[in-house]
């Protein structure tokens, strides 16, 4: 089989809109565009049709008054900036998919524009500078963007699903889904993600099944104080997907500290549309480890 790898760059999280390499849009033109590119312009705004609908009417979230307010403005300005199909181009990046936060032009992807007409045009400059290639996973630490997203009433999921997404992407947002539940404790959310014969193989050499992993979250002695992914690498042979990266975390089991520096391997299994689950992971410590029991 062939696989296809991503690699992805190091940094924290947010949402950017990906741009095709442009030698994908060097075709022949059959109007004032070449066709290639307005056939990327229709499919992000077909992708944002779809996510204005699912934004409009989610109910999941417990929003105060005026976080529903400033909401239901960015989702106008969501459907304002679909409109005018003005998107970001990989004008850096001619053998790859890469997102762009602020493309050479000035253009914006859909997160920076909202972040940006919202008055946190500060905001989108610091990113744009120091992340402006780096993919929802590496933005998901950043605590400037994690307030704001909660400032208008986005949660993480919900920012990620506005990023327009390849098949590799689909898994990138499944990762981040997972990692946000679990270090939230969300053993519903998780179960969810888990495939039914899920298992997690430890730097040890042991094997935790399905259930022994939810146990283990679910468990009042396992807390978990810090926890971040980096870098993160695809491979793709559908329906598979194989993601490696870099998984540190601390905290405490059964009363004593863990730290743990892992290199980790996790396969995902395409269930159905847009839906991966967690077959297995396997994780092998890079630097010495603290811990009493397989961490995340």
């Amino acid at each position: 089989m062939r696989w296809q790898s991503l690699i992805l760059t190091t940094a924290g999280m947010l949402v950017v809109a990906l741009a095709l390499p442009r030698g994908v849009r060097a075709v022949a033109p059959t109007g004032p565009e070449p066709l290639a590119q307005r056939l990327e312009v229709a499919r992000l705004r077909a992708h944002f049709d779809s996510v204005d609908a699912e934004l409009r009417h989610s109910k999941a979230l417990q929003l105060t008054p005026s976080q529903r307010r400033v909401r239901a403005t960015l989702i106008g300005w969501l459907q304002e900036y679909r409109d005018a199909g003005e998107f970001p181009r990989n004008d850096r990046f001619p053998d790859r998919a890469m997102p762009f936060f602020r493309d050479g032009h000035g253009a914006l992807c859909a997160m920076a524009y909202l972040i940006e007409r919202s008055g946190r045009r500060d905001l989108v400059d610091r990113v744009a500078s120091t992340r402006n290639n780096a993919f929802i996973a590496e933005l998901a630490n950043d605590p400037e963007l994690r307030v704001w997203l909660d400032s208008v009433g986005l949660s993480v999921t919900e920012a990620a699903r506005i990023q327009p997404t390849y098949a590799w992407q689909e898994v990138m947002t499944f990762v981040v889904q997972y990692d946000s539940a679990w270090n939230q404790r969300d053993t519903s959310a998780v179960s969810r993600l888990l495939a039914p014969r899920y298992q997690y193989f430890t730097s040890r050499g042991g094997v935790s099944s399905r259930a022994e992993t939810l146990a283990m979250l679910s468990a009042p002695d396992y807390r978990l104080e810090q926890a971040s992914r980096s870098e993160i690498a695809v491979s793709l042979s559908s329906p598979v997907a194989v993601v490696s990266s870099r998984w540190v975390g601390r905290g405490t089991y059964r009363g004593q500290p863990f730290k743990d520096d892992q290199r980790c391997s996790q396969t995902w299994l395409q269930t159905g549309r847009m839906m991966w689950q967690l077959v297995s992971e396997h994780c092998v410590q890079i630097t010495p480890a603290t811990s009493p029991a397989p961490s995340n």
